[in-house]
């Protein structure tokens, strides 16, 4: 670039003189420069006159006034407990009107308040690109159903509901649950939000027992209330949280705003939920939308999907979680187990236990939905079954709680050996 080139390569292009035996091409490529360039020196008016190095598009110059409103509604927002980043704060200079001339980009006031030191410093975080994202194309397609909790006193720990279209991000719930996560309660708050926003057709949520009961081969409560809707009730699979990401990162802004106004009464925390709500529909700019868009104006904006009319026979929704190899319900890694000393294995929190007889051996537990069933490796013996739900007790016996197919609790199945490492000696 001819904004690079020092004043004495200058003087070398103007002293060449090009020859078979020293041609442009070749001084070009030995002093690293383009044949544009040489014959552009070459014709300058005043060619040994360095090129200017200021930038071609410096930084626009604002006034103070602007950095004065940055810092101010950086504050206003964190004290509030909103969002408080630079597209947020961006986003606040122009729903307050004021001039475009006044109001820096985005990755500009990322850059003050980074040499202001008011950034939060965050890990590295794992590339965005590398999910895969989805997103419904119509209005009330999907809806997102999640529950967390918040501890509103060193005694007392409230469970809030929330709900998010998946298109719009429209969140159609967000109220408190009385009693904690029920069924009962869930089902209130879904029936209040499809009185004021329809019908969806799927709702997706995690395993939580108050929400489905169909990867345990059973249908709740949620399950069959909303089937008679005509609603899919979608458990997401195991141990995939993010398969609900649009709920669970929706959880935090409401969090950071309890924590900031800090509620003494479940009163006002629904009463700063109610309030949330309202602002995180129509005057929060969402990031996942196109830039200065409300989920309220998506909504509008959006196509609305026809409601469902006819119910749904729920039992045709539990058939889809019926087999061991759906969605990665069971994975071998998870659902291997060897028995310990005294003949148990530790599973789901409980203490099962098969016999002395048994110790040394391994186990693979395959959850049927309605039962377990536990198969020897490497043998693949069905050995025993244990109907769900598991029994409330603490420690379960097969022997009383289930029963078993090959050998008991004194006897293994016959051809297997027997791998305790002590045995007592009225045993041998």
């Amino acid at each position: 670039m001819a904004d690079r080139i020092t004043t004495h390569l200058r003087r070398k292009i103007l002293a060449h003189k090009p020859s078979e035996t020293d041609t442009v091409t070749a001084f070009c490529h030995d002093n690293n420069i383009s044949r544009d360039s040489y014959y552009r020196i070459r014709n300058e008016q005043a060619p040994l006159q360095a090129g200017s190095t200021a930038p071609r598009r410096p930084h626009t110059i604002y006034p103070d006034l602007t950095w004065e409103l940055i810092r101010q509604y950086r504050h206003e927002l964190a004290e509030a407990g909103y969002d408080d980043g630079p597209r947020s704060i961006k986003w606040t200079l122009i729903r307050n009107d004021h001039p475009d001339h006044l109001i820096p980009s985005t990755s500009r006031i990322g850059m003050f308040l980074r040499q202001e030191g008011l950034t939060r410093l965050n890990p590295k975080k794992r590339p965005h690109s590398s999910y895969k994202r989805f997103q419904k194309a119509f209005a009330n397609e999907l809806w997102q159903l999640d529950g967390f909790e918040y501890r509103l006193d060193a005694h007392t720990v409230v469970t809030i509901i929330q709900t998010i279209d998946d298109c719009t991000r429209m969140m159609t719930a967000l109220d408190l649950a009385p009693g904690g996560e029920t069924a009962e309660a869930t089902l209130a708050i879904l029936n209040a939000a499809i009185a004021e926003y329809g019908k969806p057709r799927e709702i997706l949520s995690d395993n939580s027992r108050a929400f489905t009961l169909q990867r345990s081969g059973m249908v709740g409560t949620i399950d069959a209330a909303m089937a008679a809707q005509g609603i899919i009730m979608t458990p997401g699979p195991y141990y995939r949280p993010r398969n609900q990401g649009k709920v669970e990162r929706a959880h935090k802004p409401v969090i950071k705003r309890l924590k900031a106004t800090r509620p003494r009464t479940r009163a006002d925390i629904q009463a700063i939920l109610n309030d949330f709500q309202d602002h995180y529909n129509h005057h929060r700019q969402h990031q996942g939308l196109r830039d200065g868009l409300t989920p309220a104006a998506a909504w509008q904006a959006a196509t609305t999907i026809d409601p469902p009319t006819e119910p749904i026979d729920p039992h045709a929704l539990v058939d889809r979680y019926a087999t061991t190899d759906d969605r990665g319900h069971l994975s071998f890694e998870h659902t291997v187990r060897r028995l310990h000393k005294h003949g148990f294995i530790l599973f789901r929190k409980h203490p099962i236990l098969f016999g002395m007889v048994w110790e040394g051996h391994e186990l693979m537990i395959i959850d049927k939905g309605s039962h377990l069933e536990f198969y020897l490796i490497p043998h693949g013996e069905l050995v025993a079954i244990l109907d769900l739900p598991l029994p409330e007790t603490k420690s379960l016996n097969i022997t009383r709680d289930g029963r078993f197919v090959n050998g008991d609790n004194l006897r293994l199945p016959a051809g297997v050996e027997d791998r305790r490492k002590s045995r007592r000696v009225s045993d041998k």
